[in-house]
């Protein structure tokens, strides 16, 4: 793609993306989604050997080198709007000049293939995170995310950029999932149904966008508490899609029908609706509203050298899917939910599962602590100290419990408050409520034998409340008094 051709369609975020990321600036961009190409008008070379491409629209996109190396002043600017004839009288130079030639001693075009060629070592992650109640899965989706699939958070809501999060649950169906049509009343009181497109959609369609921006940003969607849902059926035939080829995209197409793929458009950020003709496609440049197959043909001639962007437009342009190499899927598992559906081997084995142990020692984290009152003073104890000895006491047992594997506890079970500090009612009213639920739930011996270690009499935990009225000597009995500090 040669930015001196007068006229040539160019995707300006692309040619900014690839310098800013050539050059390590972090920069964000305001998209308007219902332009993806803009036409070129003229790229001028000043007699100060600084940049400025000149688009139709008025965007002028400027660039000065410094002559440090690898120093660029950048500025994204909307002018008045000027005639193709006046801006020769605007600018000084030639108006037929490429970037390359501007002075900044790269080509854009072979800069743009040696950042896709950075990107593709960045393959998709198509994985399960199961383990212990509290071992941090949901911390280590967030840093996978950032550090290999690089993808940014918002430093003030801390929202990952291109991420769908869902939570499964017994309720939550192949609709929720995909799309659904919604009854709605209209102004007229007449009932409108409206489609509505699913988390899968949803993460589809920015993955597809990215693609067609020519970016290839990765895309991810999160699945927590996968196992609470029926996976088999929330997933339907996109199940077939979670086979991967060797380019990363599903080794497979799965069809769908033309509201799901007004759907995707919609999650691509485009204003679409549903005519007796099809799918309309609204062109703010033109003031009007086109059919898709305009939309199909005009793209197609512009990313005729490009493969990724021309497979999205062949699936969508024939009502098929499939997961692009830049979508990647990460599910969690609490080991510990007992009111879980069964996940068959054909399902388990599209996925690459990791198994999130519990760790003790987390650095660059302030040490969380239990504060226990008692009637003569105030005591603190290590909350990773007291958790490892718990741990032990369940491990011990494990012949009085079911399904052990999950029954341990992780260190972020319970949450501390702004001082670090585990309270005593939170040891009380959801610790101890786990212990006698959850992991104790068949036999309650194995508590009744702890406790008795610090008591002159026999213990009988008939109830809960028998339990909490004796938190003293359970705690005291997972780790002895001696060792914890008075305040």
């Amino acid at each position: 793609m040669d930015l001196s051709k007068k006229g040539q369609i160019v995707n300006i975020d692309t040619y900014i993306s690839v310098i800013l990321n050539y050059l390590d600036i972090d920069f964000d961009i305001r998209y308007d989604m219902d332009r993806f190409g803009i036409e070129v008008v003229n790229v001028i070379k000043s007699p100060v050997s600084e940049t400025k491409v000149i688009f139709n629209d008025g965007i002028c996109l400027e660039i000065d080198p410094y002559s440090e190396k690898n120093s660029f002043d950048l500025k994204l600017s909307k002018l008045p709007t000027l005639s193709n004839d006046s801006l020769e009288n605007c600018f000084y130079g030639e108006t037929t000049k490429s970037v390359s030639e501007s002075g900044l001693g790269f080509d854009p075009t072979t800069l743009l293939n040696k950042f896709q060629n950075y990107l593709k070592k960045y393959k998709p992650i198509q994985k399960v995170l199961f383990g212990s109640p509290g071992t941090g899965k949901s911390f280590k989706v967030r840093e996978i995310a950032k550090s290999n699939l690089r993808i940014k958070e918002n430093p003030d809501s801390k929202f990952l950029e291109n991420t769908v999060q869902v939570v499964f649950h017994p309720e939550y169906t192949y609709f929720d999932f995909m799309g659904k049509l919604i009854p709605q009343t209209a102004e007229n009181n007449q009932v409108i149904y409206k489609f509505f497109p699913g988390h899968f959609q949803k993460a589809l369609g920015i993955a597809y966008r990215e693609i067609l921006r020519l970016t290839n940003k990765n895309a991810l969607l999160i699945i927590d508490e996968l196992n609470r849902g029926n996976a088999a059926a929330i997933f339907g035939s996109v199940f077939q899609l979670l086979d991967r080829s060797n380019d990363h995209w599903s080794a497979y197409e799965i069809d769908i029908s033309e509201q799901e793929t007004l759907g995707i458009f919609q999650s691509m950020g485009y204003h679409v609706r549903m005519s007796s003709e099809g799918i309309m496609i609204r062109s703010e440049s033109r003031k009007c509203w086109d059919h898709i197959d305009y939309y199909y043909d005009y793209y197609r001639k512009i990313f005729d050298d490009y493969p990724d962007p021309k497979r999205v437009l062949e699936c969508l342009q024939n009502n098929k899917i499939s997961i692009p190499k830049n979508l990647s899927i990460i599910c969690t598992i609490n080991t510990s939910d007992e009111s879980i559906y069964y996940m068959d081997s054909a399902f388990k084995r599209r996925w690459d599962w990791e198994y999130i142990d519990i760790n003790y020692e987390i650095e660059s984290v302030r040490p969380l602590k239990i504060q226990w009152e008692t009637n003569e003073k105030t005591l603190t104890l290590e909350w990773s100290k007291f958790l490892e000895k718990l741990n032990e006491f369940i491990k011990n047992n494990h012949k009085l419990i079911m399904k052990i594997e999950g029954k341990p506890i992780g260190l972020w079970f319970l949450k501390s408050d702004e001082n670090n500090i585990i309270t005593q009612d939170q040891i009380k009213n959801k610790l101890m409520f786990y212990l006698w639920d959850s992991v104790f739930s068949r036999d309650k011996k194995p508590l009744e034998e702890l406790i008795e270690k610090n008591s002159s009499q026999e213990i009988k935990l008939s109830v809960y409340s028998d339990f909490i009225s004796n938190a003293d000597l359970f705690v005291f009995a997972i780790v002895p008094k001696d060792s914890w500090t008075e305040l």
